[in-house]
C-alpha cells in the first residue's frame, strides 16, 4: 500500500515532518485521492466549537494553473450546513500508523438538496506524523465494559467493548443496527463505562466493520478522534490497568 512507501520516505528521528515541498504535496494529495481513503474532516462553528465530519478527496481539478481538491459532502450531512466559500477547514487522515494533516480553504461550493462539493486550494503545507503501533489488550469480562454510540441520524448503538488500545477500540454489537454503519462514519457521541458509576465520551471514526465467526452478531473497530477532557490519559490508565491484570 502506498502508505508503506511514504513511512519509509519520510520517516525522521522524531517520526514528524513538515512537507512544504509543492511537487512532493501534489504527489502526496494525488495518492490520497486514488486510495478514496476516508477523512476526518473538522470544522469550528460560529461560536468555535469543533466538530468532525467524515468525507473523501473526490478529485483534483488540473484545469488552472493552481489545482484545486473537491471534497465530497460532509456526513453525517447537517456538518453542509456548517461551510461557506472563504472558510477554512483541517482535513485529518490516520492509516496504519500514518497521521497526515492540512489545512484547506474553500474557493467555490456546488449545492444540490442536501449534498455538495468544496472546491479548495492546494494545502501550502502538510503535516506527516508516523505513530508507533498500539498496544491491544482483549477484554476477558465484556460485561465490565458496556458501549452506547450516539449520532444525530441514528438511535442509540448498544454494546460491550472487544478490546482496548490508546488509538481505538473494538465494540461488539448488542444486535443489527439500520440503516447500516459504514466505514469512514463519524460518531459524535460515544460513551464506554471505565469504572462502576463512571462513563468516558468521546468521537471516533468507523475503522472496520465486521462479522463474528461464532455468532450472527456485527463489530465495528473505532478509531479515537477526540476525547473530553483528559480522556485520553483515562484510557491509557485503563489499558495499563487491563493488561497487567491479563498477566496475573
Amino acid at each position: 500500500m502506498w502508505f508503506t512507501s511514504l513511512r519509509q520516505k519520510f520517516t525522521t528521528q522524531s517520526n514528524n515532518k513538515k512537507i512544504t515541498e509543492s511537487k512532493q504535496i501534489r504527489s502526496l494529495v494525488s495518492k490520497i485521492q486514488k486510495s478514496r481513503a476516508h477523512l476526518t474532516i473538522r470544522v469550528k462553528d460560529r461560536r468555535g466549537t469543533e466538530h468532525e465530519f467524515a468525507s473523501f478527496l473526490l478529485k483534483i481539478d488540473r484545469q488552472l494553473a493552481q489545482p484545486r481538491l473537491v471534497f465530497d459532502e460532509l456526513f453525517p450531512l447537517v456538518g453542509n450546513r456548517l461551510l461557506k466559500v472563504g472558510d477554512n477547514f483541517n482535513v485529518h487522515l490516520d492509516s496504519n500508523g500514518i497521521v497526515i494533516e492540512f489545512a484547506a480553504r474553500i474557493l467555490r461550493v456546488e449545492h444540490e438538496q442536501e449534498s455538495a462539493l468544496y472546491y479548495c486550494t492546494l494545502p501550502e503545507h502538510v503535516s506527516h506524523q508516523q505513530q508507533r503501533k498500539a498496544y491491544r489488550v482483549k477484554i476477558q469480562n465484556k460485561l465490565d465494559f458496556p458501549v452506547m454510540l450516539m449520532s444525530d441520524n441514528r438511535s442509540a448503538i448498544k454494546g460491550n467493548l472487544g478490546d482496548l488500545s490508546h488509538t481505538g477500540m473494538r465494540v461488539d454489537l448488542y444486535q443489527s443496527v439500520n440503516p447500516p454503519l459504514q466505514q469512514g462514519e463519524i460518531i459524535q457521541n460515544c460513551y464506554v463505562a471505565i469504572a462502576k458509576g463512571k462513563s468516558l465520551r468521546f468521537s471516533a471514526q468507523i475503522k472496520h466493520v465486521g462479522n463474528h465467526r461464532s455468532e450472527e452478531r456485527k463489530y465495528i473497530g473505532l478509531h479515537f478522534t477526540k476525547f473530553e477532557k483528559n480522556g485520553g490519559q483515562a484510557i491509557s490508565k485503563l489499558v495499563l490497568a487491563l493488561q497487567s491484570k491479563g498477566k496475573k
